[in-house]
């Protein structure tokens, strides 16, 4: 499957994500004949010059699936990257960097990405 792409989210003041979905996620096999693996999941960048609320919003950067009923060995693609940065009280980010599922004929699962949520004023190496 496709990998999950880049989504990048900059504003002077505030971010608020009050509802919907921001995805990056990676995509699946399509078919039980295809042989390659899951997409990787994508990343996702948030910077804000103030606070982030993300309230009842879902960013997920989630791997593809290896299509569950193919006989081949379809890994499933790593978990993506959501990086949030703000300032004021630390967010809680509902988000979803989950691997990617394997095929039944014994492709492995993709491993997990990670959510992390800065300060912007700190210094952050990727």
């Amino acid at each position: 499957g496709g990998g999950g792409g880049a989504i990048e989210l900059s504003a002077v003041g505030a971010v608020n994500l009050l509802g919907g979905s921001i995805l990056a996620d990676g995509g699946n096999v399509q078919n039980t004949t295809e042989t390659g693996g899951g997409g990787s999941g994508g990343a996702i960048i948030i910077y804000a010059g103030s606070s982030v609320n993300i309230g009842s919003g879902t960013l997920s950067a989630m791997g593809g699936g290896g299509n569950a009923q193919s006989t081949y060995y379809n890994g499933g693609g790593g978990g993506g990257r959501i990086a949030v940065y703000g300032t004021g009280a630390p967010v809680t980010v509902p988000g979803s960097i989950d691997g990617g599922i394997g095929s039944t004929g014994g492709g492995a699962l993709g491993t997990n990405g990670t959510i992390g949520t800065y300060n912007a004023y700190a210094a952050v190496t990727f």
